[in-house]
């Protein structure tokens, strides 16, 4: 079986940064999983794994513009710090993810704190870094109807549900 769209695809990964430094590893009782085709993880790792079998392995090198963009320095902000008090009544901390509002998709990391401001950054954790990953293919099944028709792994794939399902 080769990877291939619509399969589910788990792997061992490593990344690093230009300078060599470690950013994730997986832990080697829990692979990292993903459907193929589906674009949830970076194109050119995806693109890279295409093809190949349990066992292989691939390195790519990702530059920023091909992997989490470069730096915005417009997503980095400021606010007074009596907006954030009160909220789930406990402080905030250096390195924290926090949402601005309810409607806000984006994660915004806290990187400082004085006595009056709130300091935000809301680029990828990896924006304008090159990645250089490193991956091994541990198990590839097919998707379920109910995955693929979902676009996400499900822990419990529902069974063929018959005629009547939207998921064929």
């Amino acid at each position: 079986m080769t990877v291939q769209d619509k399969m589910v695809v788990t792997i061992h990964f490593t990344i690093k940064d230009e300078n060599n430094e470690l950013l994730e590893v997986t832990d080697l009782s829990t692979p990292f999983s993903y459907l193929h085709g589906k674009g949830t993880i970076l194109r050119g790792v995806e693109q890279a794994l295409e093809g190949k079998t349990v066992g292989e392995e691939i390195t790519v090198i990702l530059p920023p513009q091909n992997a989490f963009g470069f730096r915005n320095e417009e997503l980095k902000k400021v606010f007074p710090l009596k907006e954030f008090e009160g909220d789930n009544n406990e402080p905030l901390q250096i390195g924290e993810s926090i949402r601005l509002s309810e409607e806000d998709e984006n994660d915004w990391i806290v990187y400082d704190i004085d006595n009056d401001n709130v300091y935000v950054d809301g680029n990828p954790r990896w924006a304008g870094k090159t990645l250089n990953i490193a991956a091994g293919i541990v198990n590839i099944r097919s998707a379920s109807k109910s995955e693929q028709w979902q676009g996400r792994i499900l822990e419990e794939p529902i069974p063929d549900c018959g005629p009547e399902c939207q998921c064929k």
